[in-house]
């Protein structure tokens, strides 16, 4: 639910099954764009021409950045006058489901997207074929002059723990997950749903969501109205990734603007695309655009490229998720009227011995899951994401023990998404 200021101006929309149907595929063309640039990333070595593309900046080894004005502008002005299409970037979605296996065992389905390469010569370079000037689902959103972002980087996790952190289909997970990734959206509304998650497929959502953003305090807050998808997939290879859309969309005519409200509709558009490095960690690639037509280069320079640069917690995220879920689990099984807690004068981890004079500085606390005293080196504090009322949510510190952590980091993500949506 949105604050006061917008409860009579955005309401939930019933979409038409053609409507369903048009956000679906939309969303599957941008998933499987944004697959066949990585893969051609990938293939390019996994580097950024620096003739074409401008360094931003960087968070927790990823990194951001623009296409240059004049690249974009040459390759914009030679599409328009020679009708150039990129052969070699054909993207075709295969609509039927082909199944994996995660860790557990579990069968479930998920969508298979396959890039193909229909042209052996190549008539421009190789990763100028991420500019989008085609038809493709970026090409035909972008505004004209609006540079192209592109986001690259390794993180520790899991693609599983990726999928899970970004899955957001309600008011309130949207608000939880918000808070974690210090994205610092304001006030939502999700509009419609379309697919949801299920204990089969606990990571797979598709919604239409009004959003707000304040981005500074000389400028009017914006809002966007747009399709977010989460989810698991299969590429060519066949090979498991995780993908997270949020992506501007205008052509639902009942979605007015509130000008009146003194608010700009903004669009932007970002498309994630998170597949497995190595055992211990998963490489992210992004791509997307933010109009800023009305925010000079502000958008584009700062707050969009943080905004892209907020998914690097996204995995931590899932952990969050993960802990709170093993709070309840171990709370479940503690009866109410059992004193589980440890021998106060050691720490159940390293079995020191207490003492009131180092107490002093640092105090002992229980581990917020499994109960147990611990003493401060081997203590974790998270923050943990609390309802404050039907439109925000605060992040509170609690304290855990380091076997609690573990446990909770090594959990399978999608066994415990699964559970959490039965209690």
């Amino acid at each position: 639910m949105p604050s006061k200021q917008f409860q009579d101006a955005v309401r939930p929309l019933r979409l038409t099954i053609a409507e369903e149907i048009m956000v679906a595929e939309e969303s599957d063309r941008l998933v499987a764009e944004t697959l066949a640039v990585n893969e051609l990333f990938i293939a390019c070595d996994r580097k950024m021409p620096k003739s074409d593309w401008k360094y931003l900046k960087t968070k927790e080894n990823v990194q951001v950045y623009r296409a240059k004005k004049e690249a974009l502008a040459s390759l914009e002005r030679e599409c328009s006058e020679s009708g150039y299409r990129k052969r070699s970037s054909t993207v075709s979605t295969d609509s039927t489901s082909s199944g994996y296996s995660d860790e557990g065992g579990r069968r479930t389905e998920s969508t298979s997207y396959r890039s193909t390469d229909s042209s052996s010569s190549d008539d421009s370079p190789k990763m100028k074929k991420v500019y989008s000037c085609d038809n493709s689902v970026i090409g035909m959103s972008k505004p004209p002059g609006a540079p192209l972002v592109v986001a690259t980087g390794i993180i520790t996790g899991t693609v599983e723990d990726a999928a899970f952190g970004a899955v957001a289909h309600t008011d309130r997970l949207w608000r939880q997950r918000n808070a974690h990734l210090q994205s610092e959206f304001e006030d939502t509304m999700t509009l419609a749903q379309i697919r949801v998650p299920t204990p089969q497929d606990p990571f797979t959502s598709l919604v239409v969501r009004w959003a707000t953003k304040n981005i500074g305090p000389l400028s009017r807050t914006r809002d966007c109205v747009s399709i977010e998808a989460t989810g698991i997939a299969l590429d060519s290879r066949g090979e498991r990734f995780a993908y997270s859309v949020k992506h501007s969309i205008d052509w639902i005519a009942r979605l007015p603007s509130l000008k009146h409200l003194d608010v700009v509709r903004a669009k932007s558009s970002m498309c994630y695309i998170t597949r497995q490095y190595d055992a211990s960690s998963v490489e992210i690639f992004c791509r997307g655009f933010a109009d800023s037509a009305c925010t000079s280069d502000l958008m584009c320079t700062d707050v969009f490229p943080n905004m892209v640069l907020s998914y690097v917690h996204v995995v931590d995220c899932s952990y969050v998720r993960k802990l709170e879920w093993l709070m309840y689990m171990k709370r479940l099984k503690r009866a109410p009227s059992i004193r589980s807690r440890s021998d106060p004068s050691h720490c159940a981890v390293c079995s020191s011995t207490f003492c009131k004079l180092s107490t002093l500085m640092k105090p002992w606390a229980p581990c917020q899951a499994c109960d147990k005293v611990i003493c401060p080196k081997c203590a974790v504090v998270k923050n943990l994401p609390m309802d404050v009322g039907n439109t925000s949510v605060k992040l509170t510190p609690a304290t855990f023990c380091l076997h609690c952590m573990v446990e909770a980091k090594e959990a399978p993500a999608c066994s415990v998404a699964a559970t959490m949506m039965q209690v």
